[in-house]
């Protein structure tokens, strides 16, 4: 089940760019990671869309291990990156999970200081499997070591998106649960997702 691809319709990242608004989030699909036999997820990865100074750009956590990063980019692993680039470099398939509106230009604007925050305090904890437990078991709190689903949480809290009770929720792994979430609070919820086309020949 992790490995069937979803039956849904296609948008062109042209398509997606036109439409792309705050909250929105991107999933994706690597073709060389089996953490989906792990987490019981087909996704192996999410990103926080969100636009800012009239870009749109992409705010997620990933594992700077064995990555080429460059001088301007955060070396713990939390990346703030436009969004086009990013989608069109990546290796594998790419999934857009729409917001049902926009936030606030409040919640818009206080946002870029949570990521100014996150970069400079926050790190990719890199034992995704023995955090979920302790998350799940020992009801650990989300904290400065983090990963891709953890981020997106506490991003969806800070937008007004999910109840701040959220953050006290225990999972055992958070990027299945944002994969799958539909019903939000605060009248937000997630429509369903399509295929990001990037290229005819895939």
């Amino acid at each position: 089940m992790n490995y069937c691809h979803p039956d849904c319709p296609e948008l062109w990242i042209d398509e997606v760019l036109a439409k792309c608004k705050t909250g929105d989030l991107i999933l994706f699909k690597a073709q060389d990671n089996f953490n989906s036999s792990k987490i019981f997820s087909y996704y192996t990865h999410v990103g926080v869309v969100y636009k800012h100074s009239n870009m749109i750009r992409i705010f997620e956590a990933q594992s700077p291990v064995n990555l080429e990063l460059q001088s301007h980019e955060n070396i713990k692993g939390i990346y703030d990156s436009e969004i086009y680039t990013r989608l069109t470099r990546y290796k594998g398939r790419l999934y857009y999970k729409p917001l049902n509106k926009a936030v606030s230009e409040e919640l818009n604007s206080n946002f870029q200081n949570f990521i100014e925050y996150a970069q400079a305090n926050m790190y990719y904890d890199n034992s995704i499997i023995w955090n979920g437990i302790k998350k799940k078991i020992w009801g650990e709190r989300l904290h400065e070591g983090t990963n891709c689903g953890e981020l997106t949480i506490l991003s969806l809290i800070k937008l007004g998106i999910l109840d701040p009770e959220k953050y006290y929720w225990r999972a055992a792994h958070h990027l299945y649960w944002v994969a799958h979430i539909e019903a939000c609070d605060n009248g937000y919820c997630y429509l369903p997702i399509s295929k990001i086309k990037i290229s005819p020949f895939c």
